[in-house]
């Protein structure tokens, strides 16, 4: 089980997963938000909320929706990159470094692809997200991101028809973003809502 209080005080990696793999659930797993954004609905003060919100960081952002685990994204890649025999550190970054694009990508048991590049931390050295595109994920802007978390800790239940309201406050008040306004029910917010109801 994850502790998710101790996991509000990091944005680069989830330390439960197994070493070496550096992943952020914050970031990249629609089911992990929901999940701790509920069991944590309330208790989180608005602040503490709002420093979480700004790691996440800004652009654009490859989101899975599906149904595997962050332990078990974490296992399968593991057990892939043993099999082919590039785990240790060093093995790892010469695989990653002799593509030509300075990554590699590997396909899970659900057929989602991940991006393996190199990680910024000594023993979390497999750095992995969504691919964009893939099966099973959405790519979305940092800011709606930012307001389906916000919304989520504060309301612990988003739905379709939530009051736009209710975002637009959350919006301005804690993540400092302006209100949504043309053509509202279509926005990328609505469609996140409707994946973590499923």
């Amino acid at each position: 089980m994850f502790c998710f209080m101790q996991i509000l005080m990091y944005s680069s990696f989830d330390p439960q997963l197994p070493k070496p793999i550096a992943f952020s659930g914050w970031k990249h797993h629609l089911g992990f938000i929901s999940y701790a954004c509920r069991s944590l609905a309330g208790e989180c003060p608005p602040g503490s909320l709002a420093r979480q919100c700004q790691e996440i960081g800004g652009s654009v952002i490859d989101l899975y929706y599906g149904k595997l685990t962050p332990i078990c994204i974490a296992t399968q890649i593991v057990d892939e990159v043993l099999r082919l025999g590039v785990s240790t550190k060093g093995l790892y970054n010469d695989w990653v470094l002799g593509s030509a694009q300075g990554y590699r990508m590997l396909t899970l048991s659900d057929s989602s692809v991940w991006v393996l590049r190199l990680g910024r931390f000594k023993e979390r050295y497999i750095h992995i997200h969504p691919a964009r595109y893939s099966p099973s994920c959405l790519r979305v802007r940092a800011t709606t991101l930012k307001t389906l978390i916000a919304y989520l800790m504060q309301n612990g239940i988003v739905c379709e028809q939530s009051c736009i309201e209710e975002v637009n406050t959350i919006r301005q008040t804690l993540l400092n973003l302006p209100p949504l306004t043309k053509g509202v029910l279509n926005h990328r917010f609505f469609t996140l809502a409707k994946y973590v109801n499923r």
